[in-house]
């Protein structure tokens, strides 16, 4: 999915590392949600089997029996205001990657397993605007060459949108869109000196009945500014040593690099697109999800620009992520998901488009997810009739 972009983008998701090309990967679940994780959006699972035949497009009412319609009736309701929380969910994976099962496809053998928890909260303000939130925690259970410590909570920056969501359907096309704020509560964006970020996201999506499921396709893109106190990241404690800074043909000494965390400039623009593909078959929803994000760092400034021995780190930087995954609707309240996501620059060492599905050498994963709809579980504690259940995708 698009969080783990996916969400989503996920996007779509979204792995923390202390390298530059870890945090240019980084980049890439901030800009998204998550392409594996459940920020891209759209219900794809009904609560029940579709009756067969039933071809009724995603967001109809759906066709039931006379028997089926009364037992709905006679089933208590939730309250009203609980209904404005509609499409809440939490999210919980881990994700082992590929490069773990076989000591023998890099060079360097270093496995990682990291499990993440997400809370995506909805509340509909009025029946046309919607605020939407994200906030997540993940952790590493082994001990990669990416991450400093082990097992150590790290929380992810929190995400607030404001959506649109009544305007106009166009040739059965449905459109939305949101501006966002996003806060730096991770580590990783606090050493980058990131104040805050602001943005606009746009989707459009639209549905058709498919041998009696149904099948969704899906835009998303999103620009977002971001605001530093420095153009270059920090360390967050000081270094056991003074490191030699970099410099150019002619340049004097200088000690600029000693405080900072790379010689990458950090990134104060970025966009980013998704092209989204949903399905749903009684309880079983496939998904993929491809995701391309062009980051435009901060400008140097002269004499204090990198040395020229290092190619140029500062021009535009283009990561590409891929997601597949199958759903399953154990409950109303509850969807297991198994999915592959693929993450890395888009161009390789020789300065060539790489393969956007598998690289010995990208970021490939294996992940178990859960995703929990808390209006459903709040249904069934109370009682109520839990509604449709499924990841909300939209």
């Amino acid at each position: 999915m698009l969080t783990w972009y996916a969400m989503s983008v996920t996007l779509a998701v979204t792995t923390s590392t202390m390298t530059s090309t870890a945090t240019v990967a980084t980049e890439v679940a901030a800009a998204v949600t998550a392409t594996t994780t459940p920020t891209t959006v759209v219900e794809v699972a009904p609560a029940a089997p579709a009756p067969a035949g039933d071809a009724s497009p995603p967001g109809s009412a759906p066709i039931t029996s006379a028997p089926e319609a009364s037992a709905k009736a006679e089933a208590p309701k939730a309250p009203a205001f609980a209904k404005r929380f509609a499409g809440s969910q939490m999210w919980m994976d881990t994700s082992i990657t590929v490069g773990t099962f076989d000591k023998d496809l890099t060079l360097d053998y270093n496995p990682t397993v990291i499990s993440s928890l997400s809370f995506s909260p909805r509340f509909s303000v009025t029946k046309d605007w919607q605020l939407r939130g994200r906030i997540g925690v993940s952790g590493e259970w082994t001990d990669s060459d990416y991450t400093g410590t082990r097992v150590r909570p790290e929380l992810t920056d929190t995400t607030l949108q404001l959506f649109y969501r009544s305007i106009p359907r166009f040739f059965g096309v449905k459109a939305q869109v949101a501006a966002n704020l996003i806060l730096p509560t991770s580590d990783i964006s606090n050493a980058r000196t990131m104040r805050a970020g602001t943005g606009l996201t746009g989707q459009v999506f639209r549905g058709w009945g498919v041998a009696g499921g149904s099948v969704m396709a899906m835009g998303l893109m999103s620009y977002q500014h971001r605001f530093f106190g420095e153009t270059t990241p920090g360390v967050d404690k000081p270094l056991p040593y003074a490191r030699q800074c970099g410099l150019r043909v002619g340049q004097e000494s200088t000690t600029s690099c000693v405080d900072q965390g790379s010689g990458i400039y950090n990134v104060a623009d970025v966009l980013s697109w998704s092209a989204v593909l949903l399905g749903s078959w009684g309880d079983w929803s496939p998904g993929m999800v491809f995701t391309m994000v062009h980051n435009f760092p901060f400008k140097p400034q002269d004499g204090y620009e990198v040395s020229d021995a290092v190619l140029d780190p500062n021009a535009v930087r283009v990561t590409t992520s891929f997601s597949v995954w199958m759903d399953y609707l154990v409950q109303p309240w509850l969807t297991a998901e198994l999915g592959y996501s693929f993450s890395q620059i888009a161009l390789n060492s020789q300065s060539n488009y790489g393969n956007p599905l598998y690289n010995r050498y990208g970021n490939s994963r294996l992940y178990l997810g859960a995703n929990i709809g808390l209006e459903q579980l709040y249904g069934v504690i109370i009682g109520a009739d839990a509604g449709a259940g499924g990841v909300v995708r939209n």
